[in-house]
């Protein structure tokens, strides 16, 4: 009687673990990537109320804010530590600093402790407020992490 083999032989199994540990080396840092991306972009679209309000207030007084002028409204995110609206005259600035991401220790994540700087101007003859997004020696979030717009 002939009897036939079942299963995968050493090489098989080996090559295949080989492809498959090849594929999550390359994929596992585009992913860590994305996550951070996601989360930065996340905090800058959390920031849309507080813009408002600076804008509301630069449409009611003609200028910016003070710094002491107004409370940011936020929603309580994992991701943030801190927010402050920085201003005075024409100039000002909501700065966002980010507590470690979800899942990290502490002190080990790669956004902990950065900052994104939204940089606001008052423009007099349209009467409106320009805003920029990092771009400044202040916003510490790495380039590769910011969205598009703000690279």
């Amino acid at each position: 009687m002939t009897r036939y083999a079942a299963g995968f032989t050493f090489v098989e199994a080996a090559i295949v673990l080989t492809v498959v540990g090849f594929g999550l080396s390359v994929a596992w840092p585009a992913y860590r990537d994305y996550k951070l991306r996601e989360s930065v972009e996340l905090v800058i679209r959390a920031a849309a109320p507080a813009k408002v309000v600076v804008e509301e207030f630069a449409s009611a007084h003609a200028r910016l804010p003070d710094s002491a002028a107004i409370a940011l409204p936020f929603p309580t995110l994992t991701q943030l530590r801190s927010t402050a609206w920085v201003g005075s005259g024409p100039r000002g600035a909501i700065t966002i600093v980010f507590a470690s991401p979800n899942g990290a220790a502490a002190g080990r994540g790669e956004l902990e402790a950065k900052v994104i700087v939204l940089g606001a101007a008052y423009n007099p003859v349209s009467k409106q407020v320009d805003w920029t997004c990092g771009g400044t020696r202040a916003t510490t979030v790495s380039l590769r992490y910011l969205p598009a717009g703000c690279r």
